[in-house]
C-alpha cells in the first residue's frame, strides 16, 4: 500500500516541461531587438509614405557694361577721331556717340531662355532748378527681336549703336530759344534688358527686366558722360523650398501600427530592466519568508543543479516540495540563480531532479492577474 501511495503521489507532482522557456537576460535582449526592429521599420514605412522634396537652389548671374567712343567732328586740335570714356567733352565738336552693349547671363542648370532688349533714347527739358519738366519724349533708337533659347546655361549679347548728338542738342537748344526759357536738358540713354527663364527641374520661373543708363547733358560748351550699369551686376538665387506631402496611405498605417508596436516593446524593456533594481520585491519577501520558515529543511549552495541527462520533474508550489522532501528523505537545495529574479530550489535523487523554479516575473503576473479577477 506504502508503495501504491508514494506512486500516486509522484504520478499528480511530476510533469516534464513541454513549452520553450526563455531566460529573463534572452527577454530583455528579445524585447530591445523588438523595439530597433520595429521603430526601424516604421520608420522606413513612413518614409514610403511621405513624398518629400529636398529645397533646391538655383543660382545665375548678370553682368552687364556699357562703353562709348565720343567721334570728332574735323578739328585742328585733336589728332584721333575718337576720345575714350570718362573724359570732359566740347560740345562743339562732337560728331556722334558710339556705345557699346556687352550682357552676359549664366544659370547653373539648363533652362529655357527668351531674350530681347530694347534702347531707348529720352529727351529731358527741365527748369534751371532741375526740379520740373518742362518737355519730355522718348525715341527708339534700337529694338531686338525675341530670341528664344532652349537648354542653356550661357547667354550672351553684345551690339553697339550710335547716337547723333547734333540732332538731340539742336532740338534742346530750338526749344530753349523758342520758348525763352532757362532750362537745363540733358538725353537719357536706356538699355532694357527683357528676359524669361523657364526651369521646370527647379520649378523657377524668372520674367523681370533689367536697365543699364547713359546720361548725355546737352546745351552745354562741355559735358561730361556718365554711365549707371550697377544695377545690372548682380548674383542671385531661386529656391525651390523642400515640401513635405502624404502619398501612400497603406504604408502610413502600417508605420502608426510599427510605431505602437516598438513603444509597447521598449514599454516592456523598461519593465524588465526595472526589475533588475534593487529592491523589497513581492519576490525578495517570498524567498526571505521560504528561507527563515524553513531554515533547517534547506540547504543554499552556489552552484546550479546539474540537469544533464537527468529526468526532470518540474514542481508548481514549494508545499509540493515539502510533500517530495519527506517522502524522498533529501534535503531541499537551494540556488539564487538571477538576483531578485530567479532562484532554484530542488531535490536530487541519483539521475532524478525534482526542481521548483521561483521567478519574480512569474509573481508579478500573479498579482496582476489576482487585481484583474478582483475588479
Amino acid at each position: 500500500m506504502g508503495k501504491e501511495k508514494k506512486r500516486s503521489f509522484f504520478s499528480e507532482i511530476k510533469e516534464k516541461t513541454s513549452s520553450i522557456y526563455i531566460s529573463f537576460n534572452a527577454r530583455i535582449a528579445l524585447c530591445a531587438l523588438s523595439f530597433i526592429v520595429l521603430i526601424g521599420l516604421s520608420f522606413l514605412f513612413l518614409t514610403k509614405t511621405l513624398n518629400v522634396s529636398e529645397e533646391k537652389v538655383l543660382t545665375y548671374q548678370e553682368v552687364g557694361s556699357l562703353d562709348y567712343k565720343v567721334y570728332l567732328k574735323e578739328n585742328q586740335f585733336y589728332e584721333t577721331p575718337y576720345l575714350g570714356k570718362n573724359m570732359i567733352y566740347i560740345a562743339s565738336l562732337i560728331k556722334n556717340i558710339n556705345v557699346d552693349l556687352n550682357y552676359r547671363f549664366i544659370i547653373d542648370n539648363v533652362s529655357d531662355m527668351d531674350f530681347s532688349y530694347d534702347i531707348v533714347g529720352n529727351l529731358i527739358i527741365s527748369t534751371s532748378q532741375g526740379n520740373s519738366r518742362l518737355y519730355e519724349k522718348e525715341y527708339v533708337l534700337k529694338s531686338s527681336k525675341l530670341n528664344t533659347k532652349e537648354d542653356m546655361t550661357i547667354y550672351n549679347i553684345s551690339d553697339s549703336f550710335d547716337i547723333d548728338y547734333d540732332y538731340y542738342n539742336n532740338l534742346a537748344n530750338s526749344f530753349k530759344s523758342t520758348f525763352g526759357v532757362d532750362a537745363t536738358s540733358e538725353l537719357q540713354v536706356y538699355v532694357r534688358i527683357n528676359k524669361k527663364i523657364n526651369n521646370e527641374e527647379f520649378a523657377v520661373n524668372l520674367n523681370d527686366t533689367k536697365q543699364m543708363q547713359l546720361s548725355i547733358p546737352l546745351s552745354q560748351k562741355t559735358l561730361d558722360i556718365k554711365i549707371n550699369d550697377t544695377g545690372i551686376n548682380s548674383t542671385n538665387r531661386a529656391v525651390n523650398e523642400s515640401e513635405t506631402s502624404v502619398g501612400n496611405v497603406v504604408c502610413g498605417i502600417i508605420s502608426l501600427i510599427l510605431f505602437v508596436g516598438s513603444v509597447a516593446a521598449i514599454l516592456k524593456t523598461l519593465e524588465l530592466l526595472f526589475l533588475l533594481i534593487p529592491k523589497n520585491s513581492k519576490y525578495d519577501k517570498y524567498i526571505k519568508k521560504l528561507i527563515n520558515e524553513y531554515d533547517r529543511l534547506i540547504v543554499e549552495t552556489p552552484t546550479e543543479p546539474r540537469l544533464e541527462n537527468k529526468e526532470i520533474i518540474v514542481i508548481k508550489r514549494f508545499e509540493e516540495l515539502l510533500d517530495a522532501r519527506d517522502n524522498l528523505k533529501r534535503p531541499i537545495m537551494y540556488h539564487n540563480l538571477i538576483n531578485h529574479q530567479k532562484s532554484y530550489f530542488y531535490i536530487e535523487k541519483e539521475n532524478t531532479v525534482y526542481l521548483l523554479t521561483i521567478k519574480a516575473v512569474d509573481l508579478e503576473d500573479n498579482v496582476k492577474n489576482k487585481t484583474k479577477k478582483q475588479k
